[in-house]
């Protein structure tokens, strides 16, 4: 199996989606906004792991309108993830990789944010 970018959208899709099923979610808070900084891809040199803790909209999954809107709630631009990971399986793009995300402070020039759905 292999993973592609798209360089110029920051977009990542699977040649193999029996394995890795990787949707993009272009309502996504922040996925078209100008906002949030663009950042190189030769820049990158961190992955986070989040998860995302309290089970909003159900017994093992949260939303996209969950996720949305606790950002908003927070105050912030643009959301806090590049990808989540649903307790299914299924990979959400829910941010361009050449955009930066709120994931960690101080570090998000430089990072992907991943979060795995639930409270661990």
């Amino acid at each position: 199996m292999s993973v592609n970018v798209t360089a110029s959208t920051g977009i990542v899709t699977s040649n193999n989606t029996s394995q890795l099923n990787i949707v993009t979610q272009p309502t996504a808070h922040g996925w078209n906004s100008t906002v949030n900084n663009t950042q190189t891809m030769a820049g990158i040199n961190r992955i986070a792991i989040h998860y995302t803790g309290a089970n909003v909209d159900g017994p093992s999954d949260m939303t996209l309108a969950g996720l949305n809107s606790g950002w908003l709630n927070a105050g912030w631009v643009h959301g806090g993830y590049h990808f989540v990971i649903r307790s299914n399986g299924d990979v959400w793009q829910i941010g361009r990789i050449n955009r930066t995300s709120n994931g960690a402070i101080n570090q998000n020039g430089n990072t992907i944010h991943i979060s795995i759905m639930g409270l661990f």
